[in-house]
């Protein structure tokens, strides 16, 4: 902007454009591991759980406190842990052999019997009932045997940038829509993503930065309306 320098009351000379952002927003409600890891600038992946990854009594040693959970097999290998276990032969006990097997929260004779700890097998976890024998900072053996399945994960654990095409297709209620192509776009999240809500689906936003191909030889957007009927 150029503003004239005399006067009592400066006045607008020129303007001259020198900088054009261009740029989208997209709300996405497929909450998939791929769009998270576009949210979060991650890596999707895989685990895989196998029951060949059975933790014996002598080998799940866990220190616990009443009150808190604890998730079964984390490890360094897989910090988050098992995804599920079977609830036959999953135990608790005082000792890395024999000892106290603590009891397990169940139904018994049509009714709840509230037990040392509790077990929740599909999401692989123990809580420890603060009315059970298991004391504070208790040491406990757990036998287990994860549920053999592969689970889609993701980790973001470094700074990253996500570079790619965009296209966009439109689908129109009602008229011709647009569809939209930029060949270099930066990706990257906008906003919160609330884990739990009450009233509104879960969702999440992304921006679409609109870069400038380095080669020169493209335009940095297209913009084509749709044709009026399907191609045969």
């Amino acid at each position: 902007t150029v503003v004239a320098g005399d006067g009592a009351t400066p006045r607008t000379l020129a303007r001259v454009v020198s900088n054009i952002t261009r740029s989208f927003e997209v709300n996405l409600q497929d909450m998939s591991p791929e769009n998270l890891a576009l949210f979060v600038l991650g890596d999707d992946s895989v685990q895989r759980d196998t029951a060949a990854e059975a933790m014996t009594q002598a080998k799940g040693k866990m220190t616990v406190k009443p009150g808190h959970w604890y998730q079964l097999g984390t490890i360094p290998g897989k910090p988050v842990g098992v995804g599920s276990v079977k609830v036959i032969g999953c135990t608790a006990h005082s000792a890395s052999s024999g000892g106290t097997e603590y009891t397990k929260t169940g139904i018994v004779d049509g009714k709840l019997r509230v037990g040392d700890y509790t077990l929740d097998a599909e999401a692989g976890r123990l809580y420890i009932e603060p009315s059970g024998d298991i004391s504070d900072n208790a040491t406990i053996y757990v036998a287990y045997t994860p549920v053999a399945q592969t689970m889609k994960t993701v980790v973001a654990n470094r700074s990253k940038q996500i570079k790619a095409a965009f296209r966009y297709i439109e689908d129109a209620a009602q008229g011709r829509g647009n569809n939209y192509y930029a060949p270099v776009a930066l990706i990257r999240p906008r906003g919160d993503m609330a884990l739990k809500d009450r009233t509104a689906a879960q969702s999440l936003t992304l921006n679409i930065d609109v870069l400038q191909p380095a080669d020169g030889a493209l335009a940095p957007l297209y913009i084509n309306q749709q044709p009026l009927s399907p191609a045969v």
